[in-house]
């Protein structure tokens, strides 16, 4: 039987932030998590076939920054729901839209856990049954 899980896009240009978190989202809730380097691979990811249904992403990246890969939804009417996951404080966001949820700090990975189980656990468990 295929379960359509909900995806999270993880978008952290660090590898030991990223190696570090990525798990601890597959870990705290029953999702897949897919994890890439910046926003301009994030974007080669969603012109592909690959359905997320959140992306958290850092601001502060070469190749783009959190802030392209918002624009990038809203200027092509993705609505995913976009988190910044960053040390970076108070991050100019020209277009934000609908998805943009917030901005929370990279050490409260607690915080963002439960954000993601108050915004997205009904959308969760519906994908699972």
């Amino acid at each position: 039987m295929h379960v359509n899980l909900f995806t999270i896009l993880y978008v952290e240009d660090d590898p030991m932030i990223r190696e570090l978190y990525a798990p601890m989202l597959a870990k705290s809730f029953p999702v897949k998590v897919i994890a890439v380097s910046s926003a301009e691979e994030a974007i080669e990811y969603l012109k592909g076939q690959e359905t997320f249904n959140l992306i958290v992403s850092d601001y502060e990246m070469p190749h783009g920054n959190g802030a392209v890969l918002l624009e990038y939804l809203v200027d092509n009417q993705r609505d995913i729901p976009f988190i910044l996951f960053t040390n970076t404080l108070d991050p100019i966001l020209r277009k934000s839209g609908n998805q943009y949820l917030g901005s929370i700090d990279k050490m409260e990975f607690e915080k963002l856990a439960k954000m993601i189980r108050e915004r997205h656990g009904v959308a969760i468990q519906s994908k699972l049954q």
